[in-house]
């Protein structure tokens, strides 16, 4: 389901996990505000957030996301129609560039996290936060992996460390809330990474 369905429908997702199914969750042109999504004049950290600490925080089972590159310019006739077309030109120059932004009639970004360079590709800024966020998500499960293993004991870990584990992996509520209430300091994301990142290194050094 889109990002808002997801929301709204807590109890279709139980009943699909109970009966062994998969619920992912998805962003494209919606949900616009006040949720989270990918456009470019969103903040940088919710592009972020979205594949990592709110994908982890409301167990969503995987992320689908419609396409990387489409490059198709879309603009409006005499009568006001949205018509599209392949671009004209290559992005050159940078900071800033010949190459629209608008990748569905004027939605900013949308299916477009790499614009199509001279020599190739080129990865936007949203990409590469969004790898971040993926990467956060694996921090979360390998310290929740962690966790597991030490209550079961066939981990041993320092003193104090199981209740410090077990406190990081609860998504700090003043960075995400709700899906519709989250922060967009990145300094907040970033302190719990780094607590993360700490707890895995020390579990890593106790043999």
């Amino acid at each position: 389901p889109l990002l808002h369905v997801y929301d709204d429908q807590e109890q279709e997702r139980v009943a699909a996990r109970a009966r062994g199914r998969q619920v992912w969750w998805y962003v494209c042109v919606s949900p616009r505000r006040p949720y989270p999504n990918w456009f470019i004049e969103f903040s940088a950290t919710e592009h972020r957030l979205l594949p990592g600490f709110m994908s982890y925080k409301f167990k969503t089972d995987g992320f689908l996301y419609y396409a990387l590159a489409s490059w198709a310019n879309y603009t409006k006739d005499s009568k006001g129609k949205w018509t599209s077309g392949r671009p004209s030109v290559l992005m050159t120059g940078g900071p800033l560039t010949n190459f629209t932004g608008n990748s569905w009639q004027n939605f900013n970004g949308d299916g477009r996290l790499v614009y199509p360079g001279n020599s190739g590709p080129v990865p936007t800024i949203r990409l590469k936060n969004i790898r971040d966020g993926l990467e956060d998500y694996i921090y979360l499960k390998m310290l929740e992996d962690a966790v597991l293993e030490v209550r079961a004991g066939k981990r041993s870990a320092p003193e104090g460390w199981l209740e410090r584990a077990e406190a990081a992996l609860v998504v700090n509520k003043q960075m995400v809330d709700t899906l519709t209430r989250f922060s967009t300091d990145g300094n907040i994301l970033l302190a719990q990474r780094e607590q993360l990142s700490v707890l895995i290194e020390q579990i890593g050094r106790k043999q």
